[in-house]
């Protein structure tokens, strides 16, 4: 054999091994690494920090000397995964870092690793009640210090003089009374019949009154300035010592379903942050011939679910000039269409390509507050069921828009007809709307001229977001606060729940055919294959 081809094999032989190793350093070995989320550590009284921890593990050993990154949950700007710090896990696989809430109430926190060569990305969320806020607001500093230390005191003490001045006053003009009356009478003697002005006037009553009359004022300014609202006075959304949820968790029985399928929506690149083609954070799906569909409000664009579990771009709003997408919580499908509430108030029709086809301005009473919506349905003929969250309210419009009819108050409330926030929507094949009544968690159900059938839930409920109705009639709800999904018979009757130790936050849901789409905010999309079929009639 020549020099030549031994040189030529050795160089091939090294080139492989080399491709090798390049191929074993991309890609993560398989393990089973997981991120087990760690009790909150309260603070002591006064102090606002909180620690949050996880523990990461590879087939329960320990992780130390990799990055993992906190995250919360936060509606400004939008809905979205906030940032607040990232620090490496210890010996014992453990990471933690301190936050400072600026809120106070529920907090859903999400941990996250990225992965490396050696370890699978992993990721967990957990929920804490934050006691004690930090305020955003500082007083600008102007050297004005001193000023503002003693201003209190110096104010206390003009005010003190001024009231000194007074009672002396008076003091002075009532003392002199008596005096007065004397001179009159020495200069000037009075007819016996008017003999009583020579009796001085009784001081003693005359200040007790003053005092009585100041201490009567006093007592409703007291009052109106230092009463703080006792909890019955409360709303439910005011009240900051009332539970996030309605009451305890209600007792929740197992619903035989397959898993059939799991996507991950998000994935993270090395510096913990949404990769690009991701999606940043999932807000509403809508299914059209057979595929799912994804809009993603933070960067308004619609992604589609190919067979092989990617993420394909349809839709990038940005790209149609005056339409935005961006902010945009809801999405329904009709006639392979797919209808997007966008944040404006506007009706975007987008075909199942992705391409805008058009967009639909309600038409309003006059004196009618715009929408925000949080859920959208779509009937037969094309008329649009919006639930309005910010107004307490759901609206139905016509094709083209115009106003039709309006269910709710206006303004939260508990009443049989009323809403609390009202989220997710839909119809079923007889037209009826269900509404997620997530503020009050009940489901209720309206005929399609808006007349209130049923309500349901009340034992089974705590925060439902979405509502979904098969083709056999059962009823779907995806419930935020049970992490859960919650299946009722036709009648109301609860059936059970899906998604135990799997669902984080589900957040939306469809049903096509026999299958379940739950959309979950921070774990990806599930498809479930219920075994209802013969559960909904009870």
């Amino acid at each position: 054999m020549s020099r030549t081809r031994i040189a030529l094999l050795l160089f091939i032989a090294l080139a492989g091994l080399a491709l090798s190793g390049v191929a074993q350093a991309e890609g993560p070995a398989e393990s089973e690494t997981s991120l087990e989320a760690l009790p909150t550590v309260e603070p002591p009284a006064g102090q606002e920090s909180i620690v949050l921890a996880a523990r990461l593990t590879d087939e329960g050993s320990a992780v130390a000397g990799v990055p993992v990154t906190f995250y919360v949950v936060t509606d400004v700007f939008g809905e979205r995964l906030m940032k607040v710090g990232e620090a490496l896990s210890d010996a014992t696989g453990r990471a933690s870092i301190l936050f400072e809430p600026t809120w106070e109430g529920q907090v859903t926190a999400v941990a996250r690793f990225a992965g490396n060569a050696d370890h699978a990305a992993a990721q967990t969320s957990f929920e804490f009640e934050a006691k004690e806020a930090v305020s955003l607001w500082e007083p600008a500093e102007f050297g004005l210090d001193p000023v503002r230390q003693w201003l209190p005191v110096g104010v206390g003490i003009v005010i003190l003089g001024v009231w000194g001045v007074l009672g002396y006053a008076l003091a002075t003009a009532v003392l002199g009374i008596p005096a007065a009356v004397e001179h009159t009478t020495a200069t000037q003697p009075l007819p016996p019949w008017d003999s009583r002005v020579r009796r001085p006037a009784p001081l003693g009553p005359i200040l007790g009154g003053i005092a009585l009359l100041l201490v009567i004022a006093a007592i409703p300014t007291a009052l109106l300035l230092g009463r703080e609202r006792a909890p019955e006075d409360l709303a439910p959304w005011q009240d900051p010592n009332a539970d996030a949820g309605h009451g305890d968790h209600p007792a929740t029985a197992p619903l035989s379903a397959s898993l059939v399928r799991m996507v991950e929506t998000t994935t993270f690149d090395e510096q913990g942050q949404p990769a690009a083609g991701s999606v940043a954070l999932p807000a509403d799906i809508a299914v059209t011939e057979g595929r799912v569909r994804v809009l993603d409000a933070i960067k308004g664009q619609i992604v589609t679910v190919t067979d092989d579990g990617r993420l394909a771009l349809i839709l990038d709003a940005r790209r149609y000039g005056d339409i935005s997408l961006t902010g945009a919580t809801a999405m329904a499908a009709h006639d392979d269409m797919m209808y997007v509430a966008a944040q404006d108030g506007r009706i975007v029709i987008v075909d199942s390509a992705g391409k805008i086809e058009q967009a639909i301005t309600p038409v309003l009473p006059a004196g009618e507050l715009p929408p925000t919506a949080a859920g959208i349905a779509v009937g037969d003929y094309g008329d649009v069921w919006l639930s309005d969250a910010a107004n307490h309210r759901v609206l139905l419009l016509d094709n083209r828009g115009v106003f039709q009819l309006v269910l709710g108050e206006g303004v939260a409330s508990a009443d049989s007809e009323g809403f609390n926030t009202p989220a997710g929507l839909t119809t079923d094949a007889n037209g009826n709307l269900y509404v997620a009544d997530s503020g009050n968690g009940l489901v209720k159900k309206f005929s399609p001229m808006g007349v209130l059938l049923d309500s349901f839930g009340e034992a089974s409920l705590v925060t439902p977001t979405a509502v979904a109705v098969s083709g056999t009639g059962t009823i779907f709800v995806s419930d935020e606060g049970t992490h859960l999904v919650s299946a009722f018979a036709a009648n109301g009757t609860y059936l059970g729940s899906i998604g135990e130790g799997r669902l984080e936050s589900p957040h939306s849901l469809k049903v096509e055919g026999d299958l379940l789409y739950v959309m979950d905010r921070l774990a990806g999309l599930f498809v479930y294959q219920p075994e209802t079929a013969n559960a909904s009639e009870p």
